[in-house]
């Protein structure tokens, strides 16, 4: 798990059997709040279902890297701080896809 901006995230690397190199940062969306536990978005999802909130949604994002990993690391930050607000109205439908482009 890592943490950007105050919102952890939590982190995969994958090497595939060429030797390319992937770090992945991913989270759950669930009726208007981020988590990174697979129970507490069980709880949200069945909250949001009472209360009329029930989308959901995994929101990951990935980035290649040599052999620096804080390389993708930063990439993805970079990415989050600039896109993040909007990815979370988009996946919660408060925009079209069209407006979410920063």
């Amino acid at each position: 798990i890592t943490m950007i901006d105050g919102q952890r995230m939590i982190e995969s690397e994958l090497i595939s059997v060429y030797g390319q190199r992937r770090i992945v940062w991913h989270l759950y969306r669930v009726a208007g709040r981020n988590t990174t536990s697979k129970y507490e978005a069980k709880f949200l999802q069945l909250l949001g279902i009472i209360t009329g909130q029930g989308r959901s949604a995994v929101i990951a994002v990935a980035a290649d890297y040599g052999n620096e990993v804080d390389s993708g690391r930063q990439d993805l930050k970079n990415f989050l701080l600039e896109m993040g607000a909007g990815l979370a109205r988009f996946v919660d439908g408060q925009v079209g896809m069209k407006e979410s482009g920063g």
